[in-house]
């Protein structure tokens, strides 16, 4: 049960995060960028967060990404690393 609650929860973060970071991703303006994550690097059921633009370059990395490709998946699901098993490690969204 617990894992389904992280898994929406982290969907539902990629879903806003995506819609919030549009403007700030065009503009190219780091610092709002920045400030638009800043829930997201400092909540405790994260341990890590990519942006990527347009192109699909990853233009900000917070925490330790999962391992493997983060963006392998589809849009706006919650990714399980590998590791997720061992405490310490959660999951990852890709928005």
């Amino acid at each position: 049960m617990f894992e389904s609650l992280l898994r929406a929860k982290s969907e539902r973060v990629a879903h806003f995060a995506a819609a919030e970071l549009d403007v700030a991703l065009g503009a190219d303006d780091r610092r709002l960028i920045a400030a638009q994550l800043e829930k997201i690097v400092h909540d405790p059921d994260f341990a890590s967060v990519a942006v990527r633009d347009a192109s699909d370059h990853i233009v900000v990395t917070e925490g330790n990404l999962a391992s493997g490709d983060v963006f392998a998946g589809e849009a706006d699901t919650a990714q399980r690393d590998a590791a997720a098993s061992m405490p310490g490690h959660r999951s990852a969204s890709r928005a």
